[in-house]
């Protein structure tokens, strides 16, 4: 694991922070810390090192507003060191992102509850965003194979029941998933429909050398 710290005065050995954070790496195999200024280019710090956590003592809302800005592009687990009246500016940020607070100078034992609290928000949001993921692939699917129903209803003339039966004969038959079948069936109903731009008449005009295309001839 990666370990980033943002610290305004890097490298300041009265840190309890910054003293906290070396015992926990030196006590956890894996894990790396890395130490940054906390001034303008705190954000070209971060994209180079990439880390897994990142740690910012006594934070501005300015950073956080830009780490946090969408065309930043980066996700990561973030620790805040606050004091508990500043926690309130930051509870919005923590409302959207993944984030957890610690005191301004913790102790070893406040890190590391810290972080296990952190972890835990990391699995959440993992299988949250993998259900969301799922959920979004099922409806996909589900559009696929409800337009493949539609083309086989009206070339057909048959009910949606037996066009959802054809393709669930045709899966088992080729052994491939249904909507695999249903986007094949899609694919294919591109090549029978006219083109309502002329766009595949216009490729297949320019492919072919009677039609006048860019093609040279012996």
């Amino acid at each position: 694991m990666r370990v980033c710290l943002i610290a305004p005065h890097p490298g300041n050995e009265s840190s309890t922070l910054e003293h906290s954070l070396r015992q926990l790496v030196h006590s956890k195999e894996g894990m790396r810390l890395e130490i940054l200024p906390g001034g303008p280019s705190f954000l070209e710090g971060i994209r180079l090192n990439r880390p897994d956590v990142l740690v910012i003592q006594k934070p501005t809302s300015s950073q956080c507003l830009s780490l946090f800005d969408p065309a930043f592009d980066m996700e990561m687990a973030c620790l805040l060191a606050v004091k508990e009246e500043d926690c309130e500016q930051f509870a919005p940020f923590a409302r959207r992102h993944l984030l957890w607070f610690v005191p301004v100078n913790p102790s070893l034992e406040e890190l590391k509850l810290a972080f296990c609290g952190l972890a835990a928000c990391r699995e959440r949001e993992f299988c949250w965003r993998h259900q969301v993921a799922a959920l979004q692939q099922r409806l996909a699917d589900r559009i696929v194979i409800e337009r493949a129903k539609g083309i086989l209803v009206q070339r057909l003339g048959i009910s949606e029941e037996e066009a959802y039966n054809r393709l669930r004969v045709s899966s088992r038959r080729q052994r491939r998933q249904i909507k695999d079948i249903a986007q094949s069936l899609l694919d294919a109903q591109v090549l029978l429909v006219p083109d309502s731009n002329g766009l595949i008449q216009d490729d297949i005009r320019d492919d072919c050398p009677l039609t006048g295309g860019n093609h040279s001839h012996s």
